[in-house]
């Protein structure tokens, strides 16, 4: 008689606990990586907002030089708002007729949120001679509304925190 041979077939594949110690590392590899890749994030944003105020800041000194003063809102900069100096029928300094365009859509603060877009925040002093944008950077908090100092003829920033982004002449 000839003997038979009751051995199971043994398939290739991996057991639980190779699957369990998988898993885990590559849950501690997404939970070492995910603040380096938020942190990058914030980076570049802070990168924009810095890029589009320096736009924004251009576009206010040729305001300036053309108008011999600084728009009361960002919004003076296009030609679609109600403008009081850069309006039709008026020249500039140098003889421009308004108005002139100086930015087609003024930059959304990237740290507001795309729901509700909203210009960066802007002042300027009641003689219009200084100015200061700022965006309070990914916290949302810090500075508020600034106060001029006719002393030194600067903007006070009381209340500036590490990533607010701030613009002055």
């Amino acid at each position: 008689m000839k003997k038979e041979n009751h051995k199971k077939k043994r398939y290739a594949a991996f057991t639980l606990i190779e699957l369990l110690i998988t898993i885990g590392i590559i849950i501690i590899l997404i939970g070492v990586s995910t603040p380096q890749v938020l942190s990058y994030i914030n980076r570049t944003k802070m990168t924009r907002a810095q890029m589009d105020m320096n736009n924004v800041k251009t576009s206010l000194l040729a305001f300036f030089h053309d108008w011999g003063e600084y728009p009361a809102t960002l919004d003076e900069l296009t030609i679609d708002s109600t403008n009081t100096v850069n309006a039709a029928a008026k020249f500039t300094i140098n003889g421009l007729e308004g108005p002139i365009e100086y930015m087609k859509i003024i930059p959304s603060d990237i740290f507001i949120g795309q729901n509700t877009p909203q210009a960066y925040s802007y002042a300027v002093n009641t003689s219009k001679d200084a100015f200061v944008m700022w965006s309070n950077g990914p916290n949302h908090t810090g500075l508020t509304t600034p106060a001029y100092n006719t002393e030194t003829k600067l903007f006070d920033l009381p209340a500036k925190d590490t990533d607010d982004i701030i613009v002055q002449p």
